[in-house]
């Protein structure tokens, strides 16, 4: 029998902070019973493929008690965590308890207002862990539960890690493109495109992708892959130009998933699971040579920067409706066809229809650091971010 919640916690997040998100709910769901309710945009049981999220994401602030915020030196500036905030202090009804959740490091003393009035958690600390359920629980009017608090805080401290990593890429990437050291000279008038997907995609959003691949050019050999199998098989044998990776990905390991996903349990619903791992798909990426992967939805960054040191990667900033996801991919293709390179294109692309897809130049190839959730990342030597990223 299904426990009625007393509590509802909203958490909002940027996406680079989707696992530690996910970290959070599945604990707290844990350990208290579904007393509380926790709600969190990576989660795909919260938000599901061609679901209207933005509706989703109003009726949960409407009804959330505790708006959580995860607080990083790059999540404070994200546009969507500041709308989220916003929405949750002037909602009609009374505004919910606004909490602070710290990591990677942040000045907590300098959070700006409206965080700043508010008791802020740095949540890699065992004790400030405890203080969360503590509050948690007198919030439920119930008991704190017991937890593993050293546990939960060693695998934050390994999030930060790998956010660190991640973010020390992404700033790398950025820096190549300012420079104009991104793709200029990549000109593909008719590239060979493969779009990546799962056959309960297809199914459940399949109004979304008629809506944009009906935005791509006729003559635009564009092949479909909805297994592992099929994956390594095109990749194996064939030269791509660019990918489009419209399918769910792990915001903990980074594999893509082709399984179908029960939604309650987050499970794959058969007995043998289809998924490839990152490092995997970047060995493929070597061998097919593929000079662009386009993502459709901001997916958690640790498989981007697995990704960087073998090609050029354009992702939205945030969620972004269909409409908006087939203009660009309409005018990017155009624009290639008129022989513009892949940085100039995607600016001009980004610039008229959707400015939150942008590109991210590849790394070299000798920037790649494993992370700490890799496997045999003990047998080498930890570096620091500034190491991690050095050309």
């Amino acid at each position: 029998m299904a426990v009625e919640p007393r509590l509802r916690m909203f958490i909002s997040h940027a996406h680079e902070e989707s696992k530690l998100a996910l970290t959070l709910k599945s604990h707290i769901l844990k350990d208290f019973i579904g007393i509380v309710k926790v709600f969190a945009s990576a989660d795909r049981a919260d938000i599901r493929g061609g679901a209207d999220w933005l509706q989703i994401l109003r009726s949960e602030l409407a009804q959330t008690d505790i708006f959580a915020v995860l607080c990083s030196p790059w999540s404070l500036q994200h546009r969507w965590v500041n709308i989220e905030l916003g929405a949750a202090l002037f909602r009609q009804t009374e505004s919910p308890a606004i909490l602070p959740l710290c990591h990677s490091n942040p000045e907590v003393d300098a959070l700006d207002i409206p965080l700043k009035s508010r008791q802020a958690l740095a949540i890699s600390k065992v004790e400030e862990l405890r203080a969360l359920y503590d509050l948690l629980a007198e919030s439920a009017r119930c008991a704190s539960p017991t937890s593993d608090f050293s546990a939960m805080a060693t695998e934050i401290q390994t999030f930060e890690e790998e956010f660190r990593i991640t973010t020390a890429r992404r700033d790398q990437s950025a820096r190549l493109l300012a420079d104009g050291r991104g793709p200029n000279n990549e000109v593909f008038r008719n590239p060979a495109v493969l779009c990546i997907s799962s056959k309960q995609l297809e199914e459940s959003a399949k109004t979304d992708f008629e809506f944009i691949r009906k935005a791509l050019p006729m003559n635009l050999h564009h092949e479909i892959v909805l297994s592992s199998e099929a994956l390594r098989n095109e990749l194996g044998m064939k030269h791509y130009d660019i990918i489009h990776a419209a399918i769910h990905i792990c915001p903990f390991s980074g594999d893509l998933i082709f399984d179908d996903i029960d939604p309650e349990t987050h499970s794959a619903r058969s007995p043998q699971s289809d998924r490839l791992t990152a490092e995997d798909f970047a060995r493929l990426i070597d061998v097919a040579k593929v000079s662009l992967i386009v993502l459709v939805t901001p997916e958690p960054f640790g498989f981007v920067g697995r990704l960087l040191p073998h090609t050029n990667i354009v992702f939205p900033s945030s969620y972004v409706e269909t409409p908006a996801i087939a203009k660009w991919m309409s005018a990017f293709y155009m624009l290639l066809a008129k022989s513009y390179g892949l940085t100039e294109a995607s600016r001009r692309a980004s610039a008229q229809s959707c400015p939150c897809m942008k590109l991210y130049p590849m790394l070299p190839a000798n920037s790649y650091v494993e992370y700490p959730s890799d496997p045999g990342f003990e047998a080498h030597v930890r570096l620091t971010p500034v190491e991690a990223v050095h050309v």
